[in-house]
């Protein structure tokens, strides 16, 4: 249903048990538009990989296969791109529960563009307001795209790497108050959810492995630091 057309859905199934091939195939048969490849399950990372490795657009972006897309959510991203050329496009998101109920939302910040000069000043009220944290709500240049790479061992986190990975090496940034993503947290079986008894040893290497990033760019400040530590030590 999205409006914007000129597209191609690239659809991983990671080793799924249930009738997800099956359905998911029903629709490539239709749509030429829609790839459909089935691989062995190794987790989210490694599947997020893999994608990137078959992408053949000059831009991308994300959506998990169980949360919630308006017809709108390509095209306003792609038109904020165009409008301004830049590398990374973010819109905002709303969150629900299990019963589809709204919790929360991102702020609006009015239509902002951020070129690089400024990235050390904006990016730590980026990672405070959950801008950095997930790969959806964003539109990606892919020749930046495949030069990011999180080890596939990393599920919690792996967002969150992965887009401070992108943004450093991005020159310009532009969010957008469209709101056309509807994240659903499942309590039940949502990578986020893990209470393992290794969990804060995951987020501190998840906090260690941002603060290179940051570092190696030369963005890492002292708001910067406080903002990685609020955002992924409190999660």
């Amino acid at each position: 249903k999205q409006t914007f057309k000129d597209y191609v859905l690239l659809i991983i199934d990671d080793g799924s048990e249930d009738d997800t091939y099956k359905v998911c195939g029903s629709f490539a048969a239709k749509d030429p538009r829609i790839r459909l490849v089935q691989i062995p399950h190794k987790g989210i990372t490694a599947a997020r990989n893999y994608a990137i490795s078959l992408i053949r657009t000059p831009f991308a972006a994300s959506a998990d296969g169980d949360d919630i897309y308006g017809p709108d959510y390509l095209l306003h991203l792609v038109e904020a791109q165009k409008k301004y050329d830049a590398d990374l496009v973010i819109s905002r998101v709303a969150f629900h529960n299990e019963a589809y109920v709204r919790t929360s939302e991102m702020k609006r910040r009015g239509e902002l563009f951020i070129a690089k000069e400024n990235f050390a000043e904006t990016l730590p009220g980026l990672l405070d307001e959950w801008r950095l944290n997930y790969l959806y709500a964003k539109l990606f240049r892919t020749d930046i795209l495949k030069t990011t790479y999180v080890d596939e061992s990393v599920m919690q986190g792996s967002d969150t790497m992965f887009c401070c990975q992108y943004v450093v090496k991005a020159d310009s940034i532009v969010l957008t108050d469209d709101l056309d993503t509807h994240y659903i947290r499942y309590s039940s079986r949502s990578v986020t959810s893990y209470r393992g008894k290794d969990r804060y040893s995951r987020f501190c290497r998840i906090q260690e492995a941002v603060k290179e990033t940051f570092r190696e760019a030369g963005f890492l400040t002292d708001r910067m630091q406080r903002a990685v530590d609020r955002r992924i030590l409190e999660s």
